[in-house]
Formats: structure tokens, C-alpha cells, sequence
């Protein structure tokens, strides 16, 4: 045999035939990936495993190159004992004696379908890679509608005392709201600011989940939840965290494909026995929450369980998957000091037990941050408003002065920089949006403050990539505010900045 690679290479599968294309032996590594025994093998030809060329084809094309020992290359499409189907790359290499004589054929095949599959991950990581672009390139212009919708509604809110008119507006408020909220889970995939950690109510971030996962999850199942009175505290990131949830509930969903079926989210404390011994020793941790999320789909092959967390592996049709899969799942569970398992049982469902740390940090209890009371001010504070969006400048500046400030706003950030230059001490804080013609809010931002380097500049965004925030606060930006956006937060945050810098003797 010519020395090319050893006979029971650990990674290669190989036989050998006679000059009739008989097989004389395989090794173990064919036997493996065929699920044939050498003693089914030997004595036969190879022809019957595959179904993409034929052994006449290839040794045709053999004959052609025998008399200078080239042999032949491809890639053949075959199948097991168990008729699933494989791709292999195959090399066939002519075996000689001492006469020069052709004695055989060595035959290698190198196992492609882990490549394929590790392929098509990263077609699909590509695919919801753009998808997430998509996401930031239209979050802007969808995060101002929301803005314009929720302006104008509060607004009209604060001008009637009709309890029908009143209860109506509410509702568009509230639709609003929910609006928002998707936006947020979108982009939550997307934003670079995802390796920063925080602590976060699992209960509160569960809630508005739930929003989105009904919203996309088939009508013919029912979701379920159940959850304690804890707010159910831990330290982690949130967008990762989103996409660890997201991801069980459509794998659960994908289970239940095509019937009626429950989806069942349970989030309460941890058992002592219900925490895996790798979690349960960390010693900074004294107690974990769990969240099970429970299908009633086909369950899981036994065969696959072991393997159901490895990389790039899935049971779902090709094309089917959406993500990186439960290897990524539980990568970001072990960055959080958490873990996930699973148990099944054929015929009746799944459960996946995710496992984190219980935070022991004071949380702010409160599901609407934004909605607190704010006053007018005493003495108008005199702002500086610029958008692009003319009806989004018109209903802040609106709402601005219905609390008492002093609006001088702007569409064009040329226009508004030769007026800041004009009058540089008539304004008292600047409120700019980030993405605009001619002038970015950033730049914006960086000309006022050659002018008064003291003066407080707010960005109002709908999306900010982590290194345009890193530059923003370097050039002096106090504060981000991300739209859509109620008046009552950004009445908050300008008074806010406006009395820090007045308090630091501005």
C-alpha cells in the first residue's frame, strides 16, 4: 500500500479493493460513519453505498489516469446501513507491487457533512447578521412614528377631561407602548452594548417577552406561565439573555410544529437538588433561580440528548433553524454563572431548566420608570430642539412647552448651528437626534461645545452603536436618551442635566 495515510487513520475512513473493485478491508472509522462491519463489507463493491456516482463511473475515470499512478478525486453523496444520507470527499489511489504492477485501489473518504452543517451555521449567523443591520437601519425612522404617536397622544391626553376621549387615548398609549416594546426586543439582538451587565428583574423581563412571543408563536398553541411573587433578581446582560428565552420558546414552538400544543414558562426559586453540582459550588452564590420551559411536542431521541448542547448541532430541517442553536444558548448561560438542561420523554414533550444566580442587589421596583410625575419648571429653561423629523420636533417642542421650558427647534443642523452661533448664552441645554443630514448629532454636539464647552448636549436616538456612544461621551455628551420616548422622560432629563450644570457653578 502506498504510504499516503496510515490504514487506521483516527479521523479518515478507508477501504481497499482488488482490481476488480471487490473490497478486501475497511477500517474502524469506515465502519463508523457507514455503520457497516468489515464483515459486511468484505467480499462486496462499493457501488451499492452510493447514490451519486457508480464504481463503473469512477473506475472509468481511473483508467484513464492508472498509467501515470494519479487516481481519482470527488465527492460522492452515499448512504448508511441506516439509509441516511452522507457527502464524503474521495480520493482513489492505485495500489502497485514491486513489478509496477496494479495490484488495488485504496479508497479515502474524508466525512463532509460536519463541515456542511458547520456551513450552513454561518450562512445562517450571516443571514441574521444583515437582518440585524436591517433591524438598526429602520429602527431610526420606526422609533420616530412612535415617538410622533405617543407625543401627540400625551398631549392630547393633558387637554381633555372626556372620560371616553380619555380612555381612548390610553389605549393608543398603550398600543404604542407595546410598539416600543417589540422594537426594544428586535434591536436587543443587535446592540453592541451587549456585553455589559446589569441587574435585571427576570420577572419584569419575562413579562415583556411574553408580549413578543405571542405575537409570534402559531395561534394552535397555548402559552402558560406561572410565576412567584420574587422580582426575581440577577446580573446579567439583557439582550443576551432575550436571546437565550427567545431561542427555547421557538425551539419549543418548532417541537409542536403542525398540531395543538402547550407552552408552559415557569419561573420560581431553585430547589437545592434541582441545581447542577458546577453552579451550586460557587460559593459568591447561595441561591439560584430557575425557569423551565416545557413543550408538550414529540420529544427528544435518546441518541441525541448527549449531544443536543454541542456545537452546530440540531434535529430541525435544513433551512429550518433560526439561530446559533442550544450551543450558544448555553455559552451565554455559563458567561452568566448559570447552566440549562433538559429532560424528555418521547411522545410527550420536553422541558429545558435554565439555572442562574439570584442577585442579592437592590432592583428599582417599578414596571414604568418613565411615567413619573414631573413638574413644571419655576424658570423657563431655554433648549436648543433638533431633529430632521419636522412633525417629531413639532409635538416635543410642543410637549417641552407644556412643562414650562423655552423651545427654539430646528430640522436642518446647519440652520441651527449658525443660530446657536449667533446666540450662543440665549440657550441653556442642547436635546439633539443622533443620525441627520449634513451635520450627525454628534458633530452637532462637538461644534456647540467649541462655543460653550459647558453646556449640557442630550442625543435622542433610535439606535446608537456602542463606539458612536464611546465617542459621543468623549466629545462631552452628558446622556443618550433612546426613542421612542415619552415628553414626561425627556422633561426629566433635561431638568436633570440643566441643574447638574447649573449646581456645578455653570
Amino acid at each position: 500500500m502506498n504510504p499516503i495515510v496510515a490504514f487506521d487513520n483516527r479521523h479518515l475512513a478507508i477501504f481497499e479493493t482488488d482490481i476488480h473493485g471487490t473490497i478486501g478491508r475497511v477500517n474502524r472509522i469506515f465502519e463508523k460513519i457507514t455503520g457497516y462491519s468489515a464483515s459486511d463489507m468484505v467480499g462486496r463493491e462499493p457501488g451499492f453505498l452510493s447514490i451519486s456516482e457508480t464504481t463503473d463511473h469512477i473506475l472509468k475515470d481511473l483508467d484513464i489516469d492508472l498509467r501515470d499512478g494519479s487516481g481519482w478525486h470527488g465527492h460522492l453523496i452515499c448512504t448508511t446501513k441506516s439509509n441516511e444520507i452522507f457527502q464524503v470527499e474521495t480520493t482513489v489511489v492505485p495500489l502497485f507491487n514491486a513489478a509496477n504492477e496494479l495490484t488495488g485501489l485504496t479508497w479515502i473518504l474524508r466525512y463532509l457533512n460536519d463541515l456542511i452543517d458547520i456551513e450552513s451555521q454561518l450562512i445562517q449567523a450571516q443571514r441574521m447578521e444583515a437582518v440585524g443591520a436591517l433591524a438598526c437601519g429602520i429602527s431610526h425612522d420606526f422609533s420616530n412614528v412612535l415617538s410622533i404617536v405617543s407625543g401627540f397622544t400625551s398631549l392630547a391626553l393633558r387637554s381633555t377631561e372626556d372620560d371616553y376621549t380619555r380612555r381612548c387615548l390610553f389605549n393608543i398609549m398603550e398600543a404604542s407602548d407595546r410598539a416600543t416594546d417589540l422594537v426594544k426586543q428586535v434591536l436587543s439582538f443587535t446592540n453592541e452594548e451587549s456585553r455589559s451587565y446589569v441587574p435585571i428583574s427576570l420577572r419584569l423581563m419575562l413579562k415583556g417577552l411574553l408580549k413578543m412571543i405571542r405575537s409570534i408563536l402559531p395561534e394552535a398553541i397555548d402559552i402558560q406561565v406561572e410565576m412567584g411573587r420574587d422580582y426575581f433578581p440577577v446580573f446579567g446582560n439583557p439582550a443576551q439573555l432575550h436571546q437565550v428565552f427567545i431561542n427555547l420558546t421557538s425551539n419549543a414552538a418548532y417541537a409542536m410544529r403542525g398540531k395543538n400544543g402547550t407552552l408552559k414558562i415557569e419561573l420560581d426559586l431553585a430547589d437545592a437538588n434541582e441545581v447542577p453540582e458546577a453552579v451550586s459550588k460557587q460559593k459568591q452564590y447561595d441561591q439560584f433561580i430557575k425557569i423551565s420551559i416545557k413543550d408538550t411536542g414529540d420529544g427528544i431521541e435518546p441518541e441525541h440528548l448527549n449531544r443536543i448542547f454541542d456545537p452546530f448541532f440540531t434535529t430541525k430541517e435544513r433551512g429550518k433553524a433560526s439561530g446559533l442553536g442550544l450551543s450558544a444558548v448555553a455559552d451565554i448561560l455559563k458567561k452568566h454563572s448559570g447552566s440549562i438542561y433538559v429532560e424528555s420523554e418521547l411522545g410527550k414533550g420536553s422541558v429545558f431548566t435554565v439555572i442562574l444566580p439570584y442577585f442579592r442587589a437592590e432592583l428599582a421596583k417599578t414596571d414604568s420608570p418613565n411615567r413619573l410625575p414631573v413638574q413644571k419648571q419655576e424658570k423657563p429653561i431655554r433648549v436648543l430642539f433638533l431633529d430632521d423629523e419636522e412633525i417629531l420636533v413639532e409635538v416635543i417642542s410642543e410637549g417641552l412647552r407644556s412643562y414650562g421650558f423655552s423651545v427654539l427647534s430646528f430640522t436642518d443642523s446647519l440652520e441651527a448651528l449658525v443660530a446657536f452661533k449667533q446666540s450662543p448664552d440665549e440657550v441653556d441645554i442642547v436635546l439633539t437626534d443622533l443620525v441627520m443630514p449634513k451635520l450627525s448629532g454628534i458633530e452637532f454636539a462637538r461644534q456647540v461645545m467649541k462655543i460653550r464647552p459647558e453646556i449640557p448636549v442630550v442625543l435622542c436616538t433610535g439606535f446608537i452603536e456602542k463606539e458612536d456612544r464611546e465617542v459621543a461621551f468623549s466629545h462631552g455628551v452628558k446622556s443618550v436618551l433612546m426613542k421612542p420616548v415619552l415628553i414626561e422622560a425627556i422633561v426629566k432629563e433635561l431638568s436633570f442635566q440643566y441643574w447638574q450644570a447649573v449646581s456645578a457653578g455653570n
